[in-house]
């Protein structure tokens, strides 16, 4: 799965576990369950779908090593008998087979083990009566090419295992987009509505899971704009400290600035810039609500020298 459809997976499998683990609390709660029925469906789906797609995969992986060690010990047995063979009878096209040793053909790309495999059935081919002297049989020989072919059609993939596979990649990832449907246009809505002030520390574990591992869906919890308290224009470059702690400088456009991983609950923060006083205040962040903050700076007066 691609990234994005992983942590939709990772989500879904988190949210299940919270339904689990409040089933006693949400069993009253009719209309949360008839928004989970379907979210607990997708997940069983996946349950099936995710298993088999990895286990399709690895057992291919798994039978394409398979083959190549297979065409590699042929070409390792034909190999060793030209060389020997073409040396003692002085057989140049034996004597100069090149890249066919074993430890040659592990340390090489598959497609070029494939390449190399490929000329040394052709030089046993082309010298059929020299190949047999050197003890390089009809059987030696068929089961090279048996096992270049079979290791041949592995690495291109066979096309009913490709169809198959993308088949299952497809349903998979349709029922994450139904997930993410059905959580974002329902369940977080009612979440929201019923969970937020009734029952806070609920709805803000609903929403760790909801943001967990996606930091594009997480809400600002800090925003606002830096300006000069006496003439109105924005600054930027303004380092900010969160309850006492290294100060990092904001850079936004115009002055704006935005912090997001913000806990709940009540911070210090300090506003410094060269040439202004330091600003701190006390705030208070709220679970997904984005708290406005507009900072006016004011500017370190310099006295002028006076001139005798």
């Amino acid at each position: 799965m691609k990234s994005k459809q992983l942590i939709l997976h990772r989500q879904l499998q988190d949210l299940c576990a919270f339904d689990v683990k409040y089933q006693t609390k949400f069993q009253e709660d009719t209309n949360y369950n008839d928004l989970m029925a379907p979210i607990r469906e997708v997940n069983a789906e996946l349950a099936v779908l995710v298993p088999k797609q990895a286990l399709t995969s690895k057992a291919e992986t798994i039978n394409k090593n398979k083959l190549f060690e297979i065409m590699v010990g042929n070409c390792a047995k034909v190999n060793d008998r030209l060389i020997s063979y073409g040396t003692l009878h002085e057989f140049e096209k034996f004597s100069s087979v090149e890249g066919c040793f074993e430890h040659q053909l592990h340390n090489c790309k598959e497609e070029e083990a494939l390449i190399r495999a490929n000329k040394l059935l052709s030089i046993v081919t082309d010298n059929a009566t020299q190949a047999t002297a050197a003890k390089v049989d009809e059987d030696l020989k068929s089961a090279l090419e048996t096992s270049i072919t079979n290791f041949s059609n592995a690495i291109s993939t066979p096309k009913d295992f490709r169809v198959g596979h993308a088949e299952i990649t497809n349903q998979i990832y349709k029922l994450l987009d139904r997930y993410n449907l059905l959580v974002n246009k329902g369940l977080v809505l009612y979440m929201r509505s019923v969970y937020a002030e009734s029952d806070p520390d609920l709805f803000e574990e609903f929403l760790v899971i909801m943001t967990k591992d996606n930091p594009s869906s997480r809400q600002r919890a800090l925003q606002g704009m830096f300006s000069n308290a006496k003439t109105g224009e924005s600054i930027r470059n303004v380092r900010i400290s969160i309850d006492g702690k290294k100060a990092i400088t904001h850079r936004g456009k115009q002055g704006g600035f935005y912090i997001q991983t913000l806990s709940a609950g009540e911070h210090e923060l300090r506003f410094s810039k060269k040439g202004y006083l330091d600003h701190v205040i006390q705030v208070v962040i709220l679970p997904e609500h984005t708290l406005q903050l507009d900072v006016k700076l004011e500017a370190v007066e310099t006295r002028k020298p006076v001139m005798a």
